[in-house]
């Protein structure tokens, strides 16, 4: 950085209130049309499960760990871009339900999965040739054939279009949203990072963390009467 230049960090509080109501009014899931529910379920993945477009391209519906009841998915990603020590990995992520079935992750999941589960995709993995697997996403005019990385990303960014963007900002990640949104609403910085599967919390504060504000009242917190 030259000599008098300053980074101003993003300071963002997340309102996703017009998406709230977007999916809100998306009241019969089984008649919704399969491009719009494969950008609400893109959408729900990135922000509410915190994937990379990346990593949801290597979800595997046909692995073992592969789970669903009406209180949570289990949802095993295979090879995705992140690494341990050098080595590439295999996890499985937990999404639970919400209350309201219209915003509710397992139930867009369980209604995609009712439109797909006829056709057979079993394909290379995009990095590992010699690994076959059954793709989540597919292609929305033909169920046989998977999507790209950045299919998967235009699709969820369709839904994350809807929140205005303050002037001269770029677009968030959805991973980044779904952290923040989190964080503001009082979720435990520990728990954000082991839905996200990061390795530490600096991960969280140095690349997803949108903004500052909490949901305690540390002026409150700090000026207390302890009379």
């Amino acid at each position: 950085m030259k000599a008098g230049q300053v980074k101003v960090l993003r300071d963002l509080e997340v309102n996703l209130d017009p998406i709230i109501d977007f999916l809100s009014k998306q009241d019969d899931l089984s008649a919704l049309g399969i491009k719009p529910l494969t950008q609400r379920l893109c959408w729900m993945l990135t922000v509410v499960g915190m994937l990379r477009p990346d990593s949801i391209r290597c979800i595997d519906i046909a692995d073992p760990r592969f789970r669903i009841t009406d209180d949570i998915v289990i949802i095993p990603i295979l090879r995705p871009k992140e690494k341990r020590a050098g080595q590439p990995i295999s996890w499985a992520q937990t999404i639970q339900r919400h209350e309201n079935r219209l915003l509710c992750p397992v139930a867009t999941f369980a209604a995609y999965l009712s439109r797909i589960k006829d056709s057979k995709c079993v394909v290379d993995h995009p990095k590992y040739c010699k690994t076959k697997y059954t793709p989540l996403v597919r292609d929305c005019r033909d169920f046989t054939k998977p999507v790209g990385s950045d299919a998967i990303s235009n699709h969820a960014q369709v839904i994350a279009d809807l929140v205005p963007r303050q002037p001269g900002t770029s677009r968030t990640r959805g991973r980044a949203t779904g952290a923040t949104a989190a964080f503001q609403g009082g979720a435990p910085v520990g728990d954000i990072v082991a839905h996200a599967n990061w390795s530490s919390s600096i991960l969280f504060d140095k690349y997803y963390r949108l903004g500052s504000r909490t949901k305690t009242n540390l002026t409150t917190t700090i000026l207390r009467s302890v009379s």
